[in-house]
């Protein structure tokens, strides 16, 4: 009698968990890092990021030249000019010199504030946009949740880096079959 009841109990998992095997997965897994740098939006975002900084760049050498020319002019003692008179122009050209280097510091901090603000105004739409499309995907495919996935590779080059690596990876292991990563990247770049 007390053989049966442990059989009793398998065949009643077995029977009990039949119909979910029947019914497939229902998880899904996406590489959402190869998502969002595959992603024709991002490279868009990223190429007109760029073209800022090359023109911020720009006028932040035409201000380092301006300033070059000012600091030559400190050097260039004019001959005919008085000695306070000079000495006044000199006082003024520091005055200069000191207003512009400030000017230029600023702009750098005030490039890098907006461009980092930028950057991340776009990052939490792109992340909007896969979450919306992986929800579409998961529903399409009657899936429960989809998991985010890091490749394989670990890239760190020192203990920490690696540990840290490690253990931001939720999932070791996944079949390859229940990867949406493609049809995610499919979605959004038609």
């Amino acid at each position: 009698m007390f053989r049966l009841i442990p059989l009793a109990l398998f065949l009643a998992v077995v029977v009990a968990a039949a119909p979910v095997a029947a019914q497939g997965s229902s998880i899904g897994f996406v590489d959402v890092q190869k998502v969002i740098f595959d992603y024709k939006k991002t490279t868009e975002i990223t190429k007109t990021l760029e073209n800022r900084i090359r023109q911020e760049q720009s006028v932040l050498r035409q201000k380092k030249e301006a300033l070059r020319q000012k600091i030559e002019q400190l050097s260039d003692p004019d001959a005919t000019e008085e000695k306070n008179a000079a000495l006044l122009r000199r006082a003024r050209i520091k005055r200069d010199i000191a207003l512009e280097r400030v000017d230029i510091e600023l702009s750098e901090k005030s490039a890098l504030i907006q461009l980092e603000q930028d950057l991340v105004a776009h990052m939490k739409k792109v992340y909007k946009e896969v979450r919306r499309e992986a929800e579409a995907v998961a529903r399409d495919r009657n899936l429960k949740a989809v998991f985010m996935v890091a490749d394989a590779k670990i890239s760190g080059r020192t203990r920490d880096q690696v540990s840290s690596e490690i253990l931001v990876r939720s999932v070791l292991w996944f079949d390859p079959s229940l990867d949406l990563t493609a049809e995610l990247l499919r979605r959004l770049n038609k």
